[in-house]
């Protein structure tokens, strides 16, 4: 099955990729209708990038998506820092707010590069997360990431095999969904007016959807959730006024605008 997108779809290796990692990229490329092309004949992956999205893969980052001169890939980085933080005592909000059971289901409605899922899975450990993804792109790298990179640590190479990514908006999802199938429902938009100058996010922006939940789509998760759903929104946007309307309570943050904003089923 051809794979949609706006721009055509290259499949390619890193410079000086072995044999294995060239079999991967060419049975990729056959496997979804596309073009692979030996990184041999490629001069410039930055200029040929400002047409196509690139599909690359490597060793080092699995597989990475290269458009306009950025780079899409997963690194759970910032997960294995967040968790240091914790056995520090220091405060997550994120798993403060879900208030997770070791076997808590948790519908993770916005995937993006992982980082929350793979912490939402380190604390439910024997229970599974489901993330969803709209972007074909975007699930692709994660998928690719959660089931071959090269984890050091335990905990997230267990964590990550608790995670099913799931190429699907959230909104035809949910409608979908018997009550009560999830204990928890998770949902981190893109923010309205974004601040961060990550990289990371800045490479992610281009495939990500930027709709954000209708009422009807808040309704949807609090009917699939058996416990609670929490939201990720800053006091900015127009979503943090639109939840609290709907009997969402806040989780302040001392030093951030970010807040995180929880509904309890009945």
């Amino acid at each position: 099955m051809r794979m949609a997108s706006s721009n055509p779809i290259l499949v390619t290796t890193s410079h000086g990729a072995k044999q294995e990692i060239r079999n991967k990229a060419k049975h990729y490329a056959s496997e979804h209708g596309l073009q692979y092309i030996s990184r041999r004949k490629i001069g410039d992956l930055n200029t040929l990038s400002s047409k196509n999205c690139i599909y690359v893969f490597s060793q080092e980052k699995i597989l990475s998506i290269v458009h306009k001169g950025g780079e899409l890939f997963f690194h759970p980085s910032v997960a294995k820092i967040r968790m240091l933080n914790i056995c520090k005592g220091q405060p997550d909000h994120l798993i403060d707010s879900l208030s997770l059971n070791r076997d808590s289901n948790v519908l993770d409605t916005t995937l993006g590069l992982g980082t929350e899922a793979l912490l939402i899975a380190a604390f439910a450990q024997k229970g599974s997360v489901t993330a969803l993804e709209q972007s074909e792109h975007i699930s692709e790298v994660v998928r690719f990431g959660l089931r071959e990179y090269r984890f050091r640590e335990r905990w997230m190479a267990d964590a990550a095999s608790r995670i099913e990514v799931v190429n699907r908006s959230f909104k035809d999802y949910l409608q979908e969904t018997p009550e009560k199938s999830f204990d928890v429902v998770y949902c981190d938009p893109m923010f309205e007016r974004p601040k961060a100058k990550s990289s990371s996010i800045n490479a992610l922006r281009p495939f990500a959807s930027h709709e954000l939940p209708s009422e009807n789509d808040i309704v949807q998760m609090i009917r699939v959730a058996a416990r609670r759903v929490v939201f990720k929104v800053r006091k900015t946007d127009r979503l943090f006024h639109s939840l609290l309307s709907l009997g969402f309570s806040t989780r302040e943050r001392s030093s951030s605008d970010i807040l995180f904003l929880v509904a309890e089923s009945t």
